[in-house]
């Protein structure tokens, strides 16, 4: 057993005991998780990200309060543990200490890797490449649904259980949502995983009740483009997306959006959430993952 096992059971631990509690006392016990969380921080990027949660939870009366009891309420316990427990401590800190080893080396890998997914893709092929990228630091995967189905072999989202230590976001942006019985109980089954379902359409939404009925963690998504990303940053389209149910509401850039719309929704997101105008985490999808990997490449706290 390494130390980072170690650490990582005592986390665990920490963590269930919050989470037990967290009905009796919704209060205290969100605290405990930031501080737990402060606690076990091993970079920059960790502390920094903490300590903001910390002074945003001094406001009891913010909506973030309202947000994580709707999030404990209606998520399984153990999905929620697994998945903040990987992406906080296995990504943030054991995975970002090797992506900085590697980044001094050569052209550095990303702590969120992005995988297509292919009806013509082996189930070994994708293990290869979640293997070889584990190896460099990497514990975060967005895995893209194709457009043409991949519902008659299940093998390939098979791999999510085999790598336990791993947080998976399956990503269903450029399909139709179509889903089969048995890769709905498959994937459903892990606890490694999150889905990212577009905004919209009636498809979507009968895949939102079917999560929702099997307390899954789940994103909406929406795309912006040039003619509507003020508009998608609304009052009452971010209601509209509250409205489904989660409140993880992702927004993603078309390929030919400017760098200014780019920019009037990426500052629209920090503001709202540093002033907590929402009872939702608003993620500005690729601008984040940007910000996160820059900040963990250039931590020099060593674990």
């Amino acid at each position: 057993m390494t130390k980072n096992d170690i650490t990582r059971g005592l986390i665990d631990f920490a963590v269930s005991q919050c989470l037990k509690n967290i009905k009796e006392d919704p209060y205290r016990s969100i605290r405990r998780l930031a501080d737990l969380g402060r606690q076990f921080a091993k970079g920059r990027f960790q502390e920094e990200l903490f300590s903001l949660f910390q002074r945003l939870l001094l406001n009891e009366d913010g909506p973030y309060y309202e947000m994580l009891k709707q999030l404990v309420s209606s998520v399984d316990t153990d999905s929620l543990k697994t998945l903040g427990i990987n992406i906080g401590y296995n990504s943030w800190t054991c995975g970002a200490s090797r992506l900085r080893q590697i980044t001094a080396e050569k052209d550095y890998p990303h702590w969120l890797a992005e995988i297509s997914l292919s009806p013509e893709s082996s189930a070994s092929q994708l293990k290869e490449q979640l293997s070889a990228a584990l190896k460099n630091g990497t514990y975060a995967f967005r895995l893209h649904m194709p457009a043409q189905s991949i519902t008659t072999d299940t093998r390939q989202l098979g791999l999510i259980r085999e790598f336990p230590d791993c947080s998976f976001f399956l990503d269903f942006m450029d399909t139709d949502c179509t889903y089969s019985d048995d890769l709905l109980e498959l994937t459903c089954s892990c606890d490694n995983l999150a889905f990212l379902v577009p905004f919209g359409s009636l498809q979507s939404r009968q895949l939102v009740d079917l999560l929702n009925a099997r307390q899954r963690i789940y994103g909406v998504c929406r795309t912006y483009d040039n003619t509507n990303a003020a508009e998608r940053i609304s009052d009452s389209q971010i209601s509209e997306m509250l409205s489904w149910g989660s409140p993880l509401l992702f927004f993603l850039a078309a390929a030919d959006t400017t760098q200014d719309n780019r920019l009037l929704v990426d500052n629209a997101i920090l503001d709202a959430r540093l002033h907590q105008t929402y009872p939702a985490l608003l993620i500005h999808l690729d601008a984040d993952v940007a910000r996160i990997q820059q900040l963990l490449i250039s931590s020099r706290k060593n674990l």
